[in-house]
């Protein structure tokens, strides 16, 4: 069980804007005047036998961020949110030791600086070979399999109505070989 609480005076980050003169996107790192984050978080173990272990992880947290000239113009954005994730192992045989392990996490909608960002989720997964005495690892992993795991932006500040969905170059799948010699 942890809990956070942080306020930065001064806090500087990054976020788009529409240029009002021309279309333009810009990035551009500003200083907003307030940024505070309020986070409880509890996370618990659990396995069944040798076969399945399990870390279920839940956060509940409030995020805020003012400022008083965010390109001209002022905002105060705040959100209360919370987010679950599970980590899953199954050891499916000892010899070779062969496991599999499913992740996924759900958080609901939340804000950065001046941006409102949708619920997301995800669905990892990883197939890992241990032999050799553990020295050799053959793992197939795929991460982001549903392609949902980053956010939609939405800014809706002094007329703009800008909507980001970056979501469909985040799946990934990969093979790696991993050989310890003599322990390391």
């Amino acid at each position: 069980l942890s809990v956070l609480y942080y306020r930065i005076s001064n806090f500087f980050q990054s976020q788009s804007f529409q240029s009002p003169d021309e279309l333009k996107l810009i990035y551009q790192v500003q200083n907003a005047d307030l940024s505070t984050l309020f986070n409880i978080m509890a996370s618990a173990p659990f396995a069944i036998g040798k076969w399945y272990d399990c870390k279920l992880t839940a956060l509940v947290f409030k995020d805020g961020s003012s400022s008083d000239n965010w390109f001209g113009n002022a905002f105060k954005n705040s959100q209360w949110a919370w987010s679950i994730r599970a980590n899953n192992t199954f050891t499916l045989c000892q010899r070779p030791k062969l496991s599999l392990s499913v992740d996924g996490f759900y958080r609901t909608k939340t804000i950065q600086g001046a941006w409102n960002l949708s619920s997301n989720w995800a669905v990892n997964s990883a197939l890992k070979c241990a032999f050799a005495d553990g020295r050799a690892v053959l793992e197939l992993t795929a991460n982001d399999i549903f392609e949902s795991r980053m956010p939609q932006i939405y800014s809706r500040l002094a007329g703009q109505n800008m909507h980001t969905d970056i979501n469909f170059y985040r799946r990934g799948i990969e093979l790696t070989f991993t050989y310890k010699f003599k322990g390391y």
